[in-house]
Order: structure tokens, then sequence, then C-alpha cells
């Protein structure tokens, strides 16, 4: 239980410790999953049509899909993750 300070109407302010580095990693490979979801099905939903319409089946269709944006997300990940790494060479916070 919290006691309040009899001089004071508000109570105290409880303080949070930092998250630990592995956990803010894990929230990154987080976002970066979703990421990939998100364009996989915009860009699914975006050829479904067309690769239909030349008589793909559901199966090449995936295929050719992942093939094409996967390219061009190996691209982004190598770019972007050190970016937004907070190591150095020397040390990582």
């Amino acid at each position: 239980m919290i006691q309040h300070n009899p001089d004071t109407a508000q109570p105290p302010r409880l303080q949070r410790p930092d998250p630990p580095a592995s956990l803010l990693g894990a929230v990154r490979v987080m976002y970066a999953g979703a990421l990939a979801c998100a364009v996989h099905a915009v860009v699914y939903l975006a050829t479904t049509g067309v690769v239909k319409a030349i008589g793909m089946t559901p199966r090449q269709t995936l295929a050719m899909v992942g093939c094409s944006a996967g390219g061009i997300g190996i691209v982004a990940g190598v770019i972007a993750i050190p970016r937004a790494s907070p190591c150095t060479a020397t040390s990582c916070q």
C-alpha cells in the first residue's frame, strides 16, 4: 500500500526503470514484422487481379508476390536496420 504524504494533497509519483535493451530490440523486430505483413498484403491485393487475369494459380500468385516484395524488403532492411540501431562499433546502449 502506498502511503500519502500528509503535507501534500497529491500522491507520490512512481518512477519506472528504463526498459532493457533486449526488450527494445524485440519491439523493433515486432514492428518490422508487422510492417512486412502490411506491405505484403498491399502488394498481394494490388497484383492479384492482374496475375489471375493472365491465368496464374493462387500458389503461383503468392510465389510471385513473395519474390518481388522479398527483394525490396531485404534491401530496405539492410539500409534501415543499421541506421535505427543504437549500437556502435565500440558500445551498445
